[in-house]
């Protein structure tokens, strides 16, 4: 899976180097490989992150899995028995040691700027934070691909706008990112 992604970045975006992932709590590997990461500065002196991941070729069958996977986890929050052996396999050494809950706020497929898409709002409970993640899918070129971030609040009522509005890195990813995205 080599780079062929082509989009359009803000400029204050600074790319992270993949050596650097952990430090962002990027976690990259060979079947979710993260593409690019960027570090935003933020008005709290530090910085928020933007990932794109490459789910390669098998868009269809995985957004089915991860559908039924948000169903289970809509029903019990508490299932993240998976997500912590995913962490405990990727992930030693990273802030993030344990989930205690996933609990999706939305997930659907649609539409933004005229691409298909499928769009995953949850609210995650981890041993360092609670905060909500975004995921936005859609198909370039054959391959899937992931926009994903967070945020620590969120209008649960107005979960994507919500996101969009008030996280000026989320603006970004959606309306010059993802717009881009070719």
């Amino acid at each position: 899976m080599g780079k062929t992604l082509t989009f359009d970045k803000p400029k204050d975006w600074k790319q992270i180097k993949p050596e650097h992932y952990q430090q962002f709590s990027i976690v990259s590997n060979e079947y979710t490989p993260c593409e690019y990461g960027f570090a935003i500065p933020n008005q709290k002196k530090s910085f928020d992150v933007v990932s794109i991941f490459n789910y390669g070729e098998n868009g269809a069958p995985f957004i089915k899995e991860l559908k039924d996977q948000l169903d289970v986890l809509a029903n019990n929050n508490n299932a993240v028995d998976q997500i912590n052996d995913y962490i405990k396999e990727n992930a030693d050494g990273y802030a993030v040691t344990k989930t205690d809950y996933i609990r999706p706020i939305y997930y659907k497929k649609g539409k933004l700027h005229d691409k298909s898409c499928f769009i995953n709002i949850m609210k995650i409970k981890t041993n360092v934070t609670t905060s909500y993640s975004i995921q936005i899918f859609t198909e370039v070129s054959g391959n899937l691909y992931c926009i994903t971030s967070s945020a620590l609040n969120c209008d649960e009522n107005k979960p994507f706008e919500s996101l969009v509005k008030n996280y000026p890195h989320i603006e970004q990813a959606v309306n010059i990112v993802f717009k881009s995205m070719a």
